[in-house]
């Protein structure tokens, strides 16, 4: 708060896993999961260059840092958690169209922050609900109209003694 941010924390929620490679060599974990702090989706009406008319959806999606966990193999591999809305999920378990989505943008937001690639020919679907143990990240916005305090070394009861 002292540096103009408010502070969500976020606790996913299982939904379902992906697992693929990471650069072709390392396993890892992609969990999708939900938690009702991420916005909701949303889209505007599109028209395409051939006449045809479609929509250009925002997925809002919290991206936590990467962890290394163990597979049941006991050889280590990566995971992230990617968390949507709960209403994204809920459409997307009755919309396989959405739902490939969903995915696309998840495994899209982990390659572009985290700098790698990821197999996505090879992608599997665990009947996981959640790799590891969920922990809470947190979304940081900016206050709006946000003055931070000066410090004056008098006001705040330091004493300089020269």
């Amino acid at each position: 708060a002292q540096r103009g941010s408010d502070v969500t924390f976020v606790h996913p929620q299982p939904g379902h896993v992906l697992k693929t490679t990471i650069d072709g060599n390392k396993k890892c974990f992609i969990n999708i999961a939900t938690n009702e702090h991420v916005e909701k989706p949303s889209f505007t009406k599109a028209d395409g260059t051939t006449g045809q008319k479609g929509a250009h959806w925002s997925l809002p999606h919290c991206l936590a840092g990467p962890h290394e966990d163990i597979d049941h193999e006991s050889k280590t591999c990566m995971v992230y958690d990617v968390v949507f809305s709960p209403d994204t999920y809920r459409m997307a378990e009755t919309n396989a169209k959405f739902m490939t989505m969903i995915e696309d943008s998840a495994l899209d937001s982990v390659e572009r922050n985290y700098q790698c690639k990821l197999d996505r020919n090879n992608i599997k679907r665990p009947k996981l609900k959640f790799k590891g143990v969920p922990k809470a990240t947190i979304i940081r916005k900016k206050k709006e109209n946000f003055q931070p305090e000066v410090e004056n070394g008098a006001e705040n009861g330091v004493k300089h003694e020269a």
